[in-house]
């Protein structure tokens, strides 16, 4: 099944304030809680969007990101950094990793749906 957004969180909270609002609004969204784990989904899956938290148990958002941009198959999605990071500096580390956008939590609702209607059609092939 393809999804249409894979989110990589290792929050229980916000993974399920993420998915319940991305499922009411018709999305189909799986949940991941570490890097291995996520990178796994992504590629059984092909989302058109990560969205990617750079602390997670057992690598950074960063190394996942670069292996998620290198793609499967010539296939890659669209990665947004969700983070608690305000510091420039993790804003351009975001960047540098191939990141596609960055939400600073706490964010509001809309802003994350907006991201995700714009970035969800966004598969880079």
């Amino acid at each position: 099944m393809i999804s249409d957004v894979v989110l990589i969180d290792d929050e229980e909270a916000l993974i399920e304030l993420v998915r319940v609002n991305l499922m009411l609004r018709g999305y189909k969204i799986d949940c991941a809680s570490s890097g291995e784990d996520g990178i796994e989904m992504v590629r059984k899956k092909h989302p058109s969007l990560v969205l990617l938290d750079i602390r997670l148990p057992d690598m950074d958002g960063w190394q996942v990101c670069r292996i998620l941009k290198n793609g499967f198959d010539g296939w890659k999605p669209s990665v947004v950094f969700l983070s608690a990071a305000t510091q420039a500096q993790d804003q351009e580390k975001a960047r540098e990793a191939g990141g596609d956008g960055f939400l600073i939590k706490p964010f509001e609702i809309q802003e994350l749906i907006s991201t995700v209607q714009k970035f969800r059609s966004n598969v880079n092939i």
